[in-house]
C-alpha cells in the first residue's frame, strides 16, 4: 500500500515536472518566435541586406587628394576659372601599396587567420558561436562592446568606415558580410582586407607595411616578419614597429604561438620564428614634410569632419580618404586675402609685448558677407611650423565675453519686439545678493548711469543692460536662437561632469556677458555675425564648396543658401548700432582709411580679461579677431584693445586696393521701411524742451526704426525747473534772481536695496 502511495506521489511529481517542462519549452518558442518577428521585422526597417559597393567604399590607393580655388569674375554667381591651389596637394602621411592574393606568402595568410579569425574558411560571412556569446556579454553588461567580428566583418567595418558600437551597426554589418560571402570566394575577401588593413605609420595594407618596415615586397617576407605585420592590425599605436618594437615582438610572438598551436607551423619553424631578430628599417621619401597654411588645415578638418556626419565614416577612414583617396577639393579661399592675413601674422612686430615680454596670441578669420565663404584665417602669431595645429581661429574655444551680446540679446530682443533703439532700460545692479552688499553686474567701467537707451548700451557694452534685456528676451529663447539659428554648436544646453556637477550655458552670465562654461570658437562667433551683415540672412562659413571622388561622384557638397535669422529691418537697425561703435564707443579704434569705408562692429573683454575680442564688418567682407594667451591669465597691462588693432592692420590692407580699383563698396544699404527719428534718451519718447534744456546738454538724439514701432508720444522724464547756477542746486527764496536759469530734470522713481552711487542721480528733481 505504502508502495502505492509512492508510486501515486512520484507520478504526480513526474507529472507535474513534465507540465512544467512543456509550459517551459512553449513559452521559450512563444518567446523565440515573438523576438524572430521583431528582429525580422527591425532588420526590414533598419538593415539594408545588400551591400553597395558603390555607396560605401572608395578605391584603395587612388592617390593625392588636391584642392582647388576659383577665380572668381562674380563670387555670389560663382562664376570664374578653377586652379590648383598652391600648396595644396594633400600626399603625406599615407603610404598604399596593392597586392595580390598570389603574391601572399602562405605564412601570411595563416598568421592574419591564425589570431583574427580562425573559422573565417569554415563560416560565411559571420561566426555565431562567437557573436551569441560576445552578445551575451553585451546584454549582462560585462562590456560595451560586441567583439567576434570575422574577417569579412572587419573588411565591411574597413570599407565602410564604420565601427560604432550600437546593436543596429552589428546587424547591418553582418548582413553585409552575409552577402559579400555570397558575392565572393575566400581569396578575393582576403586579398581586400590585407589591401585596406591599417597597419600603422601611414601605411595600409601589408604591402606598403611590408616596403615600409623591412624594404621588402610581401613574397619576401619571413615566417617571423609575416606574424609581427599581423599582430599590428590590433592596435597599430600600440604595436607601431619603430616607436615600440618591444610590443610588436611580443604580439609576434604571440601569434607564432597560435600558429603552431592551430597546425600552421610546426615546432621547428616556430623555434626558428622566435629566434629572429626582427629588424625594423622604416622606408621614408626624402625631404621634409610640406607644411600646410592654416586655410588648408581647416579644410581637412572640414572635410573629415563631414564625411564622418554624412556618411557614417570612422574619422581614421575620413582621413585615409583625405590623405590618398584621389579627391578633389573645391576651396572657398581668396588666395590674395589669405596670403595677407598670413603676411601679417608672421610679423610678430604686428602683435603687442607684455609687461613680462611675453608675446600674446592671436586668431583671425575672414569671410565673405554675401556668401559665407570664409576667405582666409590665421590660428596663431608667427610662422606655421607643423600641421592639423591647435588653431585660435577654428579650434579653440574660450568665453565670447561682450561680443556675444548683439546675437544673444539685441537682435532677438528686435526681432521679438521687446525693445527698439530707443528703449530705455536703468543701468543699475540687476541684484544685491543675500545680504544687499553685493551688486550684480558690474560694468567695465565701474560705474553705474542710471536711465540708458539701447544705442549707448550697445556701444558701450553696458553688462547690466544687456542682462535686463535679455530677461525680456528669455534664457532658453536666446540659447536656442544661438544655438540653432545661428549654428553654435559648441554652447552646452546640459552636460555632466565626472564629478557628478551638472553645467549648461543656458544662464545670465553665459547669454548676456559671455562667460560661458568652455566658450565657442572664432568661427562660430563671427559667422554669427554673417546675420546682422547680410540682411537678416544667417550664411553658415564653409571653407569647401564640394569634394569629389576620383570617379566623379560628389561626395560633399556645401549649399550657398542661408536662413533668415532676423528681418531685414532689424538686421539694417543692428548694423546701424554696430555702427556706433565704431564711431562713439568701444571699437573707435577700427576705423577704416579715415572713415572711407563704413564699419560696424563689436568689442568683447572676458570677465577675467583673459580674452580680448572684435568682430566687425564693411558691406563686403566679415572678420574677427581674438588676442589672449594660449594659457589665459589676465592682460591687466593693455589698456587698448588689442584685437581692434589686429583687425584694422589686416582689414585696411584689404580693402584699400580693391578701394583704389573701385571694387569696393563704401556704406551700408538703408532698408526700406526703416526710418530714422528724434528722441529723448532718457526716456526713448519724443523730445521736449525739457530733454534739450537737461543740464548735460541736449538730450535728443537721432535713432532708427522699423516703420511703425518709432516713438509717438512726447517725453515724461523731464521736468522744467528753476536752476541756481551758482550754486548748482534748484533754486529757492534764497537765489539771486540773476542766477535763475529754467532747466531740464529728471523725475526718477527708482528705490535700490542697495547703496551704489548712480550718476544720474545728480541730475533729478529728487536725489
Amino acid at each position: 500500500m505504502e508502495k502505492q502511495t509512492r508510486a501515486r506521489r512520484g507520478g504526480r511529481i513526474g507529472m507535474i515536472l513534465l507540465n512544467s517542462a512543456l509550459m517551459l519549452l512553449a513559452i521559450g518558442m512563444t518567446v523565440a518566435v515573438v523576438l524572430g518577428i521583431a528582429l525580422s521585422w527591425y532588420l526590414r526597417g533598419h538593415v539594408d541586406p545588400v551591400w553597395d559597393e558603390s555607396a560605401n567604399a572608395l578605391p584603395a590607393g587612388a592617390g593625392a587628394s588636391q584642392l582647388y580655388y576659383y577665380e572668381f569674375e562674380d563670387r555670389a554667381a560663382r562664376t570664374g576659372e578653377k586652379r590648383e591651389l598652391p600648396g595644396g596637394r594633400l600626399d603625406g602621411g599615407v603610404h598604399v601599396i596593392p597586392v595580390t592574393y598570389a603574391e601572399c606568402p602562405q605564412a601570411l595568410i595563416d598568421a592574419f587567420v591564425a589570431i583574427e579569425d580562425q573559422q573565417f574558411f569554415q563560416h560565411h560571412g559571420v561566426n555565431w558561436v562567437r557573436t551569441l556569446s560576445a552578445a551575451t556579454n553585451y546584454c549582462l553588461g560585462y562590456t560595451r562592446q560586441f567583439g567576434a567580428s570575422t574577417i569579412t566583418q572587419q573588411l565591411i567595418k574597413n570599407l565602410s568606415g564604420k565601427s560604432d558600437y550600437s546593436i543596429e551597426r552589428k546587424l547591418q554589418e553582418m548582413c553585409w558580410a552575409n552577402d559579400i560571402e555570397n558575392r565572393c570566394t575566400k581569396e578575393e575577401i582576403l586579398e581586400r582586407y590585407l589591401n585596406v588593413i591599417n597597419l600603422s605609420r601611414g601605411c595600409y595594407g601589408v604591402g606598403a607595411a611590408a616596403d615600409r618596415f623591412f624594404g621588402k615586397t610581401v613574397g619576401e617576407l619571413t615566417l617571423s616578419e609575416c606574424a609581427a605585420l599581423a599582430g599590428i592590425t590590433n592596435n597599430p599605436s600600440r604595436y607601431d614597429p619603430v616607436r615600440f618594437p618591444d610590443h610588436t615582438k611580443a604580439r609576434r610572438d604571440l601569434i607564432l604561438g597560435e600558429m603552431l598551436k592551430e597546425g600552421y607551423i610546426d615546432e621547428a619553424a616556430y623555434e626558428t620564428a622566435i629566434a629572429e631578430e626582427l629588424v625594423i628599417c622604416e622606408q621614408i621619401g626624402t625631404g621634409p614634410a610640406p607644411i600646410y597654411s592654416w586655410y588648408v588645415d581647416m579644410v581637412m578638418e572640414d572635410v573629415i569632419r563631414d564625411l564622418c556626419r554624412e556618411h557614417g565614416y570612422t574619422r581614421e577612414y575620413a582621413n585615409r580618404l583625405l590623405w590618398n583617396g584621389g579627391l578633389s577639393i573645391e576651396a572657398a579661399i581668396d588666395p590674395q586675402i589669405q596670403k595677407t592675413v598670413e603676411d601679417y601674422y608672421c610679423e610678430e612686430g604686428n602683435f603687442p609685448s607684455h609687461r613680462d615680454g611675453e608675446r600674446g596670441q592671436s586668431g583671425m578669420i575672414v569671410l565673405d558677407v554675401a556668401t559665407g565663404d570664409v576667405l582666409g584665417v590665421a590660428g596663431a602669431v608667427g610662422q606655421k611650423v607643423g600641421n592639423r595645429l591647435a588653431s585660435h581661429a577654428t579650434t579653440a574655444l574660450r568665453p565670447a565675453a561682450s561680443a556675444i551680446k548683439p546675437l544673444s540679446v539685441y537682435a532677438p530682443a528686435l526681432e521679438g519686439g521687446h525693445i527698439t533703439w530707443a528703449s530705455v532700460l536703468d543701468d543699475v545692479p540687476v541684484t544685491f545678493g543675500k545680504d544687499n552688499r553685493h551688486p550684480w553686474p558690474k560694468n567695465a567701467s565701474r560705474v553705474y548711469r542710471g536711465l540708458t537707451d539701447v544705442r549707448y548700451a550697445v556701444s558701450h557694452s553696458v553688462n547690466t543692460v544687456a542682462v535686463r534685456v535679455l530677461r525680456e528676451v528669455g534664457l532658453k529663447k536666446s540659447f536656442r536662437f544661438l544655438k540653432d539659428t545661428l549654428q553654435m554648436e559648441s554652447l552646452i544646453e546640459s552636460r555632466t561632469l565626472a564629478d557628478g556637477r551638472g553645467i549648461s550655458d543656458i544662464g545670465d552670465a553665459a547669454l548676456a556677458l559671455g562667460q560661458m562654461n568652455y566658450g565657442v570658437t572664432l568661427r562660430e562667433l563671427t559667422a554669427g555675425y554673417s546675420a546682422l551683415a547680410n540682411g537678416g540672412v544667417y550664411m553658415e562659413p564653409h571653407s569647401y564648396y564640394r569634394v569629389i571622388a576620383p570617379d566623379g561622384r560628389v561626395l560633399l557638397s556645401n549649399s550657398t543658401a542661408g536662413h533668415y535669422a532676423v528681418s531685414e529691418q532689424n538686421a539694417c537697425i543692428m548694423t546701424k548700432l554696430l555702427e556706433t561703435v565704431v564711431h562713439q564707443g568701444t571699437g573707435k579704434g577700427a576705423q577704416l582709411l579715415g572713415g572711407r569705408v563704413a564699419v560696424a562692429g563689436k568689442t568683447g573683454t572676458s570677465s577675467a580679461d583673459c580674452d580680448r575680442y572684435f568682430i566687425g564688418y564693411t558691406p563686403q567682407y566679415l572678420a574677427g579677431v581674438w588676442y589672449g594667451f594660449d594659457y589665459p591669465k589676465p592682460m591687466t597691462d593693455m589698456k587698448s584693445n588689442p584685437a581692434v588693432k589686429i583687425w584694422k592692420g589686416v582689414m585696411e590692407d584689404i580693402v584699400a586696393p580693391r578701394l583704389r580699383a573701385g571694387q569696393c563698396k563704401t556704406d551700408f544699404d538703408m532698408t526700406p521701411g526703416v526710418i530714422k527719428v528724434t528722441y529723448c534718451q532718457d526716456s526713448g519718447l519724443r523730445p521736449t524742451d525739457a530733454c534739450r534744456a537737461d543740464l548735460r546738454g541736449d538730450r535728443s538724439v537721432e535713432g532708427y526704426f522699423v516703420q511703425g514701432t518709432e516713438p509717438r508720444s512726447y517725453c515724461d522724464c523731464h521736468t522744467m525747473r528753476d536752476y541756481d547756477s551758482e550754486r548748482q542746486a534748484l533754486a529757492d527764496e534764497v537765489t539771486l534772481p540773476e542766477d535763475i536759469r529754467r532747466v531740464g530734470l529728471l523725475r526718477l522713481r527708482r528705490h535700490l536695496p542697495g547703496r551704489v552711487y548712480v550718476a544720474d542721480e545728480r541730475y533729478a528733481v529728487s536725489s
